[in-house]
């Protein structure tokens, strides 16, 4: 789908053209959600969408981190960070907590699931420091080893390209969804990118 490969694209843009500021983040493993959610905004709207809302309300009193115009309705975005415990040469060895950035994030999902039609509910994770050589596979392998990681796996999701911000480090992004009533939009999912649909029971 047209809108949700923008969104990807756009995302790729920022981390891209922003490399030097995300590794000030990335080798401290610190989290950059408050600041990425202004400069997504921005290249989404650069990027052509419209009607681009922070902390948009959506379900009862919950709040998205960004909703933009979708069709007749809204798409809303929750953004999450997932700081890592893996090794990777060259940034700052720290503990921190992974499996309770996973829990975050299925909570996340959980929330887009209750969005009705017209709208339609999307999570973007990223997760870092991730060394560039990783081919999607270990990535995802990594993920499932993670408390959490292997349900979270289960949920519909399209990996972006890991970006490079610095020599050999980068920052791997999901976009899990695309939700409306309870249920993922498979439909919706052509993104041409790696897709991995939730498996069958």
């Amino acid at each position: 789908m047209e809108t949700l490969k923008s969104v990807m694209d756009a995302l790729r843009e920022v981390l891209t053209r922003r490399r030097g500021v995300v590794w000030l983040a990335v080798k401290q493993r610190a989290k950059f959600e408050g600041w990425l959610k202004l400069e997504l905004a921005h290249a989404l709207k650069e990027a052509g969408l419209t009607d681009i809302r922070l902390e948009c309300q959506y379900v009862g009193k919950k709040k998205a981190d960004l909703a933009f115009r979708f069709e007749d309705g809204c798409c809303f975005i929750e953004l999450s960070m997932c700081n890592t415990n893996w090794r990777v040469e060259g940034v700052e060895s720290a503990t921190r907590p992974i499996t309770k950035n996973v829990e975050h994030v299925l909570k996340d999902i959980k929330k887009l699931k209750m969005v009705k039609e017209p709208n339609l509910g999307i999570a973007l994770t990223l997760f870092f420091p991730v060394p560039i050589d990783w081919s999607a596979q270990d990535l995802l392998d990594k993920v499932s080893r993670i408390k959490g990681g292997k349900e979270l796996l289960k949920e519909p999701h399209n990996i972006l390209d890991t970006v490079e911000v610095s020599d050999g480090v980068g920052v791997a992004a999901f976009l899990f969804g695309p939700y409306r009533s309870g249920r993922a939009l498979f439909e919706l999912l052509g993104l041409g990118a790696c897709l991995h649909p939730k498996p069958q029971d």
